[in-house]
């Protein structure tokens, strides 16, 4: 396996050198930049890079049209294909949507998001992991600019209008294509992917995956012709029960619960009126519910209504499926970790042409940053050795700052750990796992020591 950060340096070089930008002096530029990002990756761009001639030249890397988000990307995602190839595991592939608002910034051509006034425009990402969480690359990024519906447009032409938000569900399919022989991957997606466009696209071209449950959809149960799906499943009797962690959410601690499982094979009904490109043929899946039983007063209960077209109705089936779904987590707090930890929205760029850019150059950094959040949660690579991960200089610098000149920190979890304390994290059982903010402090903390210890260090200090 191989390590997301064994230099900033290499970093860079790995998943931005090649890029075709027209000129061999803008694609080093961006490697210059992701160095820069990864050294200071919280902030305005001003934050990120304080040397005003490299701030100058960030500006005008971005705003140039000779650079493009697929080109920024392409070495990162080509290299993220290679991942997949290599790994005899199941590939998840997570998708979401998160808004970006830049409301406050005087650019032209921005979208029309959905708060009052609010304008910017969406990231649709799928990115790649395992079923034990490894991350493994972004594979593809869609920037969409969302316009407001015309009042006057028929149903009919609203169904099938090719700007509406529904259909980066399906296009991102149609972008990653088929699954090559001899792999399996995944598609995990929320609510908002449960569209009938993304299902029949998946089901033409082979495409397995795992979607929630958001429409109430007419099915055929065997012989019931007239069935609906939610009423369907909550009537199918459970497979089986075991205790599930809950996330805390706003106001609402995290918890143990027990949750049951059932499935039950059946088909979807085509809509009677077709929204968009799809066949409008029946489509047969799997349809899986996950429930808390006996929940606490007071607390809504969890409830995951899912389908698939990975076929199995047995109890070990069920609880696979439920646990790829749980994975789709990821995208989410990579996506906190965008917005929140590099500040995206924070960036003050004047085109949408620079914001673009440099969304595309941080999309790729955050997902080097979460690959290392994710070492010390993942079994398999937790108690490993942290000298094959990092630099040697990070681990030096990192445990003369937490344990002096006595100690070593030596696995992946202890250096994790006292990166997470370097910024702010007390590393209290009942605290949870350190937040993005937390984790991008002590990065930030880190990268500024190394620096100085470097310095330090080819100047012949002692």
């Amino acid at each position: 396996m191989d390590s997301p950060l064994r230099s900033r340096e290499r970093f860079a070089q790995d998943h931005f050198a090649g890029a075709q930008l027209g000129d061999q002096r803008r694609s080093k530029r961006l490697v210059t930049l992701a160095e820069q990002f990864l050294a200071r990756p919280h902030g305005t761009l001003p934050d990120k890079i304080p040397d005003p001639y490299q701030l100058d030249a960030a500006y005008r890397f971005f705003r140039t049209d000779d650079a493009t988000p697929d080109a920024i990307q392409e070495p990162h995602r080509q290299r993220t294909r290679l991942q997949l190839e290599r790994t005899d595991e199941v590939v998840l592939i997570a998708h979401d949507g998160t808004e970006l608002n830049f409301t406050g910034l005087d650019v032209p051509d921005l979208g029309v998001l959905a708060g009052p006034g609010a304008r910017g425009f969406l990231a649709h990402n799928s990115l790649a992991l395992t079923p034990t969480g490894r991350i493994l690359g972004l594979l593809h990024q869609i920037l969409f600019t969302p316009q407001k519906a015309s009042r006057k447009a028929s149903k009919s032409a609203r169904r099938h209008d090719p700007r509406k938000a529904s259909v980066l569900w399906r296009d991102a399919l149609e972008a990653i294509g088929p699954t090559p022989p001899g792999a399996r991957w995944v598609h995990l997606a929320d609510r908002g992917a449960d569209v009938t466009e993304f299902l029949d696209y998946a089901d033409e071209h082979r495409m397995e995956y795992v979607v929630r449950v958001n429409h109430n959809r007419r099915v055929v149960v065997g012989d019931t012709t007239a069935a609906k799906l939610h009423e369907s499943l909550r009537n199918q009797a459970e497979l089986g029960r075991r205790t599930q962690e809950v996330c805390a959410q706003a106001g609402c601690p995290g918890r143990s619960a027990t949750v049951a499982i059932s499935a039950l094979s059946l088909s979807l009904v085509a809509p009677r009126q077709p929204r968009g490109r799809e066949r409008g043929v029946p489509l047969p899946v799997t349809a899986i519910r996950v429930w808390e039983v006996d929940p606490p007063a007071g607390v809504e209960p969890l409830e995951w209504l899912l389908v698939t077209n990975v076929p199995g109705t047995d109890a070990k089936s069920a609880w696979e499926r439920a646990d790829w779904y749980a994975r789709r987590w990821t995208v989410e707090e990579y996506h906190k970790g965008l917005k929140t930890g590099l500040g995206l929205e924070e960036l003050q760029l004047t085109t949408k042409t620079g914001l673009q850019n440099a969304l595309a150059l941080l999309s790729v950094v955050a997902v080097g940053l979460v690959m290392l959040r994710e070492l010390a949660r993942d079994p398999a690579t937790a108690e490993q050795p942290i000298a094959g991960w990092v630099p040697p200089s990070w681990v030096a610098v990192l445990s003369q700052w937490r344990h002096g000149t006595g100690g070593q920190l030596t696995t992946v979890k202890e250096w994790t750990g006292a990166l997470a304390r370097l910024g702010g994290h007390q590393n209290a059982k009942h605290l949870g796992p350190p937040g993005w903010l937390t984790l991008l402090r002590g990065w930030t903390r880190l990268q500024a020591m190394i620096d100085g210890w470097e310095l330090h260090n080819n100047c012949g200090g002692s």
